[in-house]
């Protein structure tokens, strides 16, 4: 039973890492990098404000944020999608 378990779990990992492998070769530098203060990425203008169904997605590194205080990451304008981090807990 544990070398069957071993064989699944290097077999796994070897899938992730072909995985990770082919994301890299098939649009490498296409990722975006931020100093961490006043980067920002604009998108194009006129996206449709009649959405019935849309994904937000980002990988944030959050510190802290003072209560009260609403920090956006992501916004669709006008106010169509947001994706923020509400300090108040």
């Amino acid at each position: 039973m544990k070398n069957k378990l071993i064989k699944y779990y290097v077999l796994l990992v070897a899938l992730a890492i072909s995985i990770q492998l082919s994301a890299q070769t098939q649009s490498p530098q296409k990722a975006l990098s931020f100093d961490g203060s006043t980067q920002y990425v604009s998108g194009a203008s006129g996206i449709s404000t009649s959405l019935t169904a849309i994904t937000i997605e980002a990988w944030v590194y959050h510190n802290t944020l003072p209560a009260g205080t609403i920090q956006r990451y992501v916004t669709i304008n006008p106010e169509v999608a947001c994706l923020r981090y509400d300090g108040s807990g």
